[in-house]
């Protein structure tokens, strides 16, 4: 009997199952086609890795796929079911959910219900319709939407019920959770029966074939509510307002009787109590006595029931009230640029920090950009603790991160360069609100994109520049976590920014961080001297927060400079600023040079200790307020320059210019002055002239590394400082690198300042013309702006006299052009002479007053020559090229270039050098010297023309060993060519580093190597500018054979180092051998050997026996043997003395 018993338990509990559970299907056995049975388009499904419904249809175009399974309850039925969406649907692809048909056929004509998902329009909302036969009716349509706009995907989790009176109700949570909401409930009995249920997927877009996800299908019947409501969450709005969410939805009766809640602490029962439209979870209570902040309470529940008569028991929630104020909550991490992706989500997101010692909902709360505000949902952020705002689809990764995250429907789009953000509580008070920028990341490379911005020190929210920097963490950012570059005793100083006038009886001042709006109003904490006092009032500004407008009840004079003293002004969280006091002054014009360039930082790298970045200071020097408004930076070789902000260079103070980018990097060490189109500074030399806002100029540098004077320094890290601000004609002499240990002094006083009068007269460097009646005049130094263009201090003879106007070519001041009213011929030498004239320091005119000029002759091969060069520089020393002019022309060497060819492949081009951009002429038997670097050549040798030194850019690095040098026009002239070697060195010199070789003759062919010589040590071994130590203009002897000289000294002293073997033939044709043999018959050089002879010509010997060693001192005899293929012969004997100098 007892078998019997559980065999009709058994049954009876399958039954009931069977009943309550017509279809309950998890896809867990992995297989749809059974247990239950779908039919339809099964091969277009699948059950993927997450034992969900998938769909698999075709991946080409467009498509229609339905499933159907048996299902006869309608009566009394609830169905739940999940669906999940991988896009937006829309009215070409969208889903069906079938809740009742007569056939299982969805294509066909049917009679059935069928849930809607994807409609033309901005949102989607739940639609039901009615399909008889092929004709579909809309029964209803959901009170809200179900999926936005901007949504991407879905996941909506679905429960509705049916009774048999046709009374349906839609609940939905759109998480896919089961926290439904109600969505509407309809009446629609028309159909009473089904067969069927199941899903319809059309789609047009073909990427959607395997975007439409399902699950945990159950239709059963109406099981009966026993569960009692719960308050889930108490949420305070205000100080009288607290929201109260229930787990279901209750009673509205109940739910509106203010008796049911009180708050303890003497607050009392609510005064209203209002159940919200949407969400009938949710009621809305109102207190009449406020709550206080900082305090705890409890929240009493009474006599709620659910819409089943289920009542809850007594409850009390705690409840914390506090009132945040101004940074109480910080945006404390910003990632406005998450691509390339470096660890985490490439996606936007900013992290909130509630720094106080209070629980804080931000439900309600608005974040705005510049352009867009959102509303933040209701999360409570613990005390001490970080949540991270972030867009709903993307907050998974954060919250599986063990973040707390705000989710939001939509983000304000963060700018990467530059946004503004605000954080603003409920009543708009705002929290916190900030400007970042992307010279915050202090990181070139981390600026590009994946790293996020971060808060260094949160107990210092009033400082931002240098509060913020890039993230250090190794996945670019910490969303919901302690900062990486966390830094609560970091110092940031608070201290007065920029005071200017405001007008003629107000001061504008401003300060570095966020003020306290109480101290920075207080009048006596400002004072003005020469009788001014203090102000009668003070304006703070109540949106920045950083400035305030002192107004005075006198007016100032325009013409005097003030003293205002501050002090006793805090930041925003108590922090005080030292007592400081500004010099003020009303603006004046600025002159030439009371402005001036003082410091140049082109080459930052390799980094010293301030910022690798370039900048350049300028200092007024005037006893006068100058404003820089419209003022302008730039280089003359550069369209392009940088407007000056209307900033006021105080008398005796400096500014650092810089790229905007590079502001927040300086800010430590000087006030900077960020300039948009700051120019690029070259490391090598570059021309900057600062202008003011009637293009007049103002400071003008012409700079190059040589100023440096330091090898090591030039190459990065150290800026060039003026020497003396009190001589601004002053140029590389005037200048050289920083001494100071940190690389340069940006915005102070010259670490290298000093004082460095220049008493130097003024000299002419050159002379040409630019066009038959136009002469430019070339000075060593800046000029007199005020005498310069006086005609009479200029005269050229011949007849021509002074000019008719002079005229100063821009920029260096250096230049003048004079007009005369006569033409310049060719063939005539003219000579123009300047009295009268002086430098910008007042130093007259020295002795180089006059210049000679004329129209230049055509140049041809050989007119000019190479004459001396140094290819093998001393240590810290620069090559060198002499030209001489042996034609009887006046030649403009200014279309030169200088070459080095490959000695081993002559037609390989090396290097080539720039030419000169103004006219050079060279008179007959003149020399000039190309050099990369005259000060050097000046520096190491004895100059005695130094304007004859020209600087050539590019200037080749010649081979050490053997080269060749070659002089070539930009028409493509060969002017001269050299092929050097080394070994033309005089060979007992020990050092050969700094020598070089001396043409002997300069009618001799340039690549005769018996025509070159080391240049003599007692004239410090180079002679550029003038005559060669070495120089010898070879004769004829009347003798067939001759020795000149006859007594020699090869000690490279520069006088008579060598002796010639010279002949002389009434025919060529001979061949000639030469000995040397010494007082005792034994010879010590065989100097030449069958070598074939021309007419005339010689030998040179250097005083050194076959090995090379040097011969001694002693008479030697000579021996030539002559002879030609007649047969003819002739012998020679000649003496030599070799001497010696006596010390």
């Amino acid at each position: 009997m007892k078998f019997f018993k559980n065999i009709l338990i058994l049954l009876v509990v399958l039954f009931v199952q069977h009943v309550n559970a017509q279809l309950q299907e998890n896809f867990s056995d992995g297989d749809f086609t059974s247990n239950p049975t779908w039919s339809g388009s099964t091969s277009k499904f699948l059950v993927n890795g997450n034992f969900e419904l998938q769909s698999n249809g075709n991946s080409a175009s467009g498509d229609t796929l339905w499933l159907s399974t048996p299902n006869t309850l309608f009566d009394s039925v609830e169905f739940s079911f999940k669906v999940m969406l991988g896009f937006n649907p829309s009215s070409t692809n969208y889903l069906r959910i079938y809740l009742a048909s007569d056939s299982n056929d969805f294509r066909k004509a049917l009679n059935g219900y069928y849930l809607l998902l994807g409609e033309t329009g901005s949102n989607d909302t739940i639609k039901i319709f009615k399909q008889t036969g092929t004709l579909s009716t809309l029964v209803f349509a959901g009170s809200s939407e179900i999926i936005g706009s901007s949504a991407t995907t879905a996941n909506i989790s679905f429960y509705i019920t049916r009774n048999s009176a046709g009374v349906w109700k839609i609940s939905a949570d759109k998480t896919g959770g089961t926290n439904y909401i109600s969505y509407g409930t309809f009446i629609e009995n028309t159909i009473t029966a089904t067969s069927y249920f199941g899903v319809y997927a059309r789609y047009s877009t073909a990427s959607r074939f395997d975007k439409y996800y399902f699950d945990d299908f159950v239709i059963r019947n109406i099981v009966g509510d026993t569960s009692k409501p719960n308050a889930v969450a108490a949420s305070i709005i205000s100080s009288t307002q607290v929201d109260l969410l229930f787990s279901e939805q209750i009673n509205i009766a109940e739910a509106q009787t203010i008796s049911n809640y009180s708050i303890s602490g003497g607050i009392g029962n609510a005064t209203n109590a209002a159940v919200d439209i949407v969400n009938k979870n949710l009621v809305h209570l109102t207190f009449g006595n406020a709550l206080v902040s900082g305090s705890n309470y409890t929240l009493s529940i009474a006599n709620i029931s659910d819409l089943a008569g289920n009542q809850m028991l007594p409850t009390q929630i705690y409840l914390s009230f506090f009132e945040p104020e101004k940074f109480d909550v910080l945006i404390n991490e910003i990632m406005p640029d998450p691509d390339p992706k470096v660890g985490l989500p490439a996606v936007e997101y900013v992290e909130l920090f509630n720094r106080s010692a209070f629980a804080i909902n931000i439900g309600g709360w608005k974040f705005s950009d510049a352009s867009s505000t959102i509303i933040l949902p209701p999360v409570l952020i613990p005390a001490d603790s970080f949540a991270v705002i972030v867009k709903s689809d993307s907050a998974t990764f954060f919250t599986t991160n063990n973040a707390i995250v705000i989710p939001v429907a939509s983000l304000p789009s963060l700018n990467n360069d530059k946004d503004s953000l605000t954080l603003k509580d409920v009543q708009g008070k705002v929290i916190h609100s900030l400007l970042y920028s992307d010279s915050w990341y202090g990181d070139d490379a981390k600026k590009q994109g994946g790293f996020s911005l971060e808060l260094r020190n949160p107990n210092n929210p009033c400082a931002v520049v240098g509060n913020w920097i890039a993230s250090n963490d190794e996945n670019g950012g910490t969303p919901g976590k302690t900062n990486s570059v966390y830094e609560p005793n970091l110092a940031l100083d608070f201290r007065t920014g920029n005071v200017t006038f405001a007008s003629v009886n107000s001061i504008r001042v401003s300060f570095t961080q966020t003020a306290d709006g109480i101290s920075a109003t207080n009048i006596f904490n400002y004072t003005v001297n020469n009788g001014i006092g203090n102000p009668q009032d003070v304006l703070f500004d109540t949106v920045s927060q950083n400035s305030a407008t002192l107004i005075f009840a006198v007016n100032f004079d325009t013409t005097k400079i003030y003293k205002l003293t501050i002090s006793n002004v805090r930041n925003c969280v108590s922090l005080g600023a030292s007592t400081d006091s500004f010099t003020l002054a009303f603006p004046q014009k600025a002159s030439r040079y009371d402005v001036l360039i003082t410091e140049i930082m082109a080459d930052p790298d390799p980094q010293i200790e301030l910022p690798n970045r370039e900048y350049l200071e300028i200092y007024n020097r005037s006893g006068k307020a100058i404003s820089l408004k419209n003022w302008i930076l730039g280089k003359t070789t550069s369209t392009t320059a940088a407007k000056l902000p209307d900033v006021l260079l105080m008398p005796n103070n400096y500014l650092l210019l810089c790229g905007t980018t590079a502001v927040g990097e300086f800010s430590n060490f000087a006030y900077p002055l960020g300039l948009t189109g700051f120019p690029s500074l070259n490391n090598t030399g570059d021309a900057v002239f600062l202008k003011d806002a009637d293009g007049k100029l103002i400071s003008y540098v012409e700079y190059s590394d040589s100023w440096y004077g330091d090898a090591v320094k030039k190459n990065g890290g150290w800026s060039l400082e003026m020497i003396d601000t009190e001589n601004p004609c002053g140029t590389s002499e005037n200048w050289t690198a920083s001494t100071s240990s940190t690389g340069g002094t940006p915005g102070t006083k010259n670490a290298v300042a000093a004082t460095t009068a220049d008493s130097s007269l003024l000299n002419i460097v050159s002379a040409s013309l630019v066009d038959s009646t136009t002469l430019r005049i070339v000075f060593d130094k800046n000029l007199d702006s005020a005498s310069v263009v006086n005609p009479n201090f200029y005269t050229v003879n011949n007849g021509i006299g002074n000019p008719q106007n002079v005229s100063v070519v821009q920029y260096a001041f250096n230049r003048v052009l004079l007009s005369f009213s006569q033409a310049f011929h060719k063939g005539v030498i003219y000579s123009v002479k300047v009295n009268g004239l002086s430098d910008c320091q007042g130093n007259g005119m020295g002795i180089s007053d006059t210049a000679r000029f004329a129209i230049p002759d055509s140049m041809a091969a050989y007119d000019v020559v190479i004459n001396e060069i140094l290819f093998k520089p001393k240590t810290g020393g620069v090559d060198f090229i002499e030209l001489y002019n042996r034609s009887a022309k006046v030649i403009d060497i200014s279309k030169i270039r200088v070459i080095e060819n490959d000695a081993t492949a002559p037609e390989n081009v090396l290097e080539t050098s720039d030419t000169l951009v103004e006219p050079f002429l060279l008179f007959p038997d003149e020399y000039a010297v190309f050099t990369p670097n005259p000060d050097v050549i000046k520096a190491q040798y004895v100059v005695k023309n130094p304007l004859q030194l020209i600087k050539l850019g590019k200037f080749p690095n010649f081979a050490d060993g053997a080269g060749i040098c070659v002089l070539k026009t930009t028409a493509g002239l060969v002017v001269d060519s050299l092929s050097y070697s080394a070994k033309w060195h005089y060979a007992l010199l020990d050092d050969k580093n700094g020598v070089s070789l001396e043409r002997i003759d300069y009618n001799k062919p340039t690549n005769d190597k018996s025509n070159w010589h080391s240049a003599a040590g007692d004239i410090g071994f180079a002679t550029p500018t003038y005559l060669n130590s070495q120089f010898y203009a070879t004769g004829i002897s009347e003798d067939a054979i001759s020795i000149e000289p006859e007594v020699f000294s090869p000690d490279n002293d520069g006088y008579k180092d060598f002796t010639f073997v010279k002949y002389h033939f009434a025919e060529p044709g001979y061949q000639i051998y030469i000995r040397i043999f010494d007082g005792v018959g034994r010879e010590v050089k065989y100097l030449v050997k069958a070598e074939t002879l021309g007419a005339s010509g010689e030998f040179q010997w250097d005083g050194t026996n076959n090995d090379g060693t040097k011969a001694s001192v002693g008479i030697y005899t000579v021996f030539a043997e002559v002879f030609n293929l007649q047969g003819k012969t002739k012998r020679f004997k000649k003496e030599v003395v070799l001497g010696a100098r006596l010390d």
